[in-house]
């Protein structure tokens, strides 16, 4: 998250500039302008979204290279 100002005289108040990134090649996933006119409990929600240590269930599969699947359920 960057504060991000929206003009160059930097009069006012900030914006904020939320994005995400992978890793490996620095590719843009997502991105959020948040203005200063943005509610305050919406940033706080993305804030805490985004610091959530819990793990995000992902459902993909592997290219076809990987071959055949066997797919278990939880009991």
């Amino acid at each position: 998250i960057t504060p991000r100002f929206p003009d160059t005289s930097h009069r006012g108040a900030a914006s904020w500039l939320c994005a995400a990134r992978r890793a490996t090649d620095l590719t843009v996933l997502w991105l959020a302008l948040a203005c200063p006119h943005t509610p305050t409990h919406l940033i706080a929600a993305l804030c805490r979204a985004i610091t959530d240590p819990t793990p995000v269930p992902r459902r993909s599969l592997p290219s076809p290279e990987a071959g055949a699947l066997t797919i278990t359920h939880p009991a």
